[in-house]
């Protein structure tokens, strides 16, 4: 008897890489789900995959020849030594190791990857992060981190970058960032790679680049500062929730969220709830204690790049390439608001705060009916147009209808450039963004630019702690 194939070899492997892709939970192919033994069983729209113990007259095989009136993988082919393995193992009664499963879906799609140094020229500013005192901000410049300082002048009424130190996690552009709630700790993400970094010192804590299959598209802490979210993404195939240790950077637990790339995760301000977006169209909300999903909510009509939970937690706005901004009550899932600029091109990061005056006028307002109609939301978008806006006297409907308005207002526009990412200052309400050609923007509350930092053509000088 022969040995039975390992690896890659693996019929569960083989079904892994050429089949389920199309036959998920989501999509069901033909009806047709192959995510466990007894679906293959069961069947689809053309009944059983197979029957136990019997290749021959098989449908999952007799699909897999090159010839077949319905040719499976669609754009591919089994070589004969594959489709021989398939036809053993259902001869052998289709035996299915739940464990090999499991590991195969979490292992990477493609084996081994060699990154090579990128060209100098190419420094986009994929992602910012704010210090929770509001002093330093941490700019992903292509395969950097960059640490800069922010220093008003004496009278406050400018700003200046100063380097603060820069790392280099690895060779691939830096995907994502996020710091602490505590000020402690800074977490970088890139292609299968998350560093954690000593937000004092500069120094790397802890690295996990390995068990992971994409790029960390996302990254979140939890208010406790206590979980580090993490988003494991591959286009058009796997968005995977990983919650991680901070100190260790070990993977605690994996959710499989999306079957296609996220581009945000938002944490609710209590904790308890977290939230993903992805190219697949839709956004999902989650209980973070157990990973089980409350809503989805759909209503995009392109990929979902952005998300923020409104200061309260009771709803969420998301943002994406149909340059349309929408809330979402979270008490039932449905969407409340409807809004966003003409020709402003995908909303690529969002920020939720409060209104100060606002918040003051409805304080102050002594009629209850009257107090509950001033709107204190205030809504920060940027976008691949390189003009941020922000949002205020959000308009909401409950039920089916939507509403479309929003007070606007544009901010000063960086000419030429998409801006990928953005970080709010709640106490001085001041706006920090980057750009794919390599710049990071400050933006005062006015709407003025307060301070802008270019790419240059050699990385910064390694500044002492």
């Amino acid at each position: 008897m022969a040995a039975e194939p390992q690896g890659s070899a693996h019929p569960l492997a083989i079904l892994q890489r050429n089949c389920v892709r199309c036959h998920t939970e989501d999509k069901r192919k033909g009806g047709l789900l192959m995510t466990n033994r007894d679906a293959l069983l069961e069947g689809g729209d053309s009944g059983p995959a197979f029957e136990a113990g019997q290749s021959g007259g098989s449908l999952l095989i007799e699909t897999l020849f090159p010839d077949a009136e319905n040719h499976m993988p669609p754009k591919g082919q089994l070589s004969p030594t594959e489709i021989e393995t398939l036809a053993n193992w259902i001869d052998a009664g289709a035996p299915w190791d739940a464990a090999l499963w499991d590991k195969l879906r979490l292992s990477p799609l493609d084996g081994p990857v060699t990154l090579t140094a990128l060209p100098p020229a190419y420094q986009p500013v994929f992602a910012v992060a704010l210090s929770p005192d509001g002093k330093t901000l941490a700019a992903g410049r292509g395969p950097r981190i960059e640490w800069l300082g922010l220093t008003p002048s004496a009278d406050g009424k400018t700003l200046s970058f100063t380097s603060a130190g820069t790392a280099e996690p690895g060779p691939d552009p830096v995907q994502s960032l996020a710091w602490s709630p505590d000020g402690k700790l800074v977490a970088a993400g890139s292609f299968r790679r998350v560093t954690i970094w000593d937000a004092v010192t500069r120094q790397k804590k802890a690295e996990l680049s390995a068990d992971l299959r994409g790029r960390v598209s996302a990254l979140a802490f939890t208010p406790d500062s206590k979980t580090l979210l993490a988003a494991d993404s591959v286009d058009a195939a796997s968005g995977l929730m990983l919650n991680l240790d901070p100190a260790t950077a070990k993977i605690t637990r994996t959710t499989e969220a999306h079957r296609d790339t996220i581009f945000a995760i938002a944490v609710s301000p209590d904790g308890k709830k977290f939230a993903t977006v992805s190219a697949d169209k839709s956004a999902r909300v989650w209980a973070a204690a157990d990973a089980k999903p409350i809503h989805t909510l759909e209503g995009h009509t392109g990929y979902v790049l952005s998300a923020t939970f409104s200061p309260t937690g009771d709803r969420l706005a998301t943002g994406g390439d149909d340059e349309v901004i929408k809330i979402w009550l979270l008490e039932t899932g449905k969407q409340v608001a409807n809004f966003g600029g003409v020709r402003t091109g995908p909303v690529t990061a969002l920020a939720w705060s409060v209104d100060p005056e606002k918040e003051k006028q409805k304080a102050a307002e002594k009629d209850p009916e009257k107090a509950k109609l001033i709107n204190t939301d205030r809504i920060a978008a940027v976008n691949e147009s390189g003009q941020p806006r922000v949002y205020s006297d959000l308009k909401e409907h409950e039920g089916e209808q939507t509403s479309t308005g929003a007070r606007e207002r544009n901010f000063d526009a960086v000419t030429g450039e998409e801006l990928t990412a953005l970080a709010l200052d709640p106490a001085t309400r001041r706006m920090f963004a980057g750009s794919t050609r390599g710049s990071v923007v400050a933006w005062e509350e006015n709407g003025k630019i307060a301070v802008k930092s270019e790419a240059q053509a050699a990385p910064l000088a390694q500044a002492k702690p």
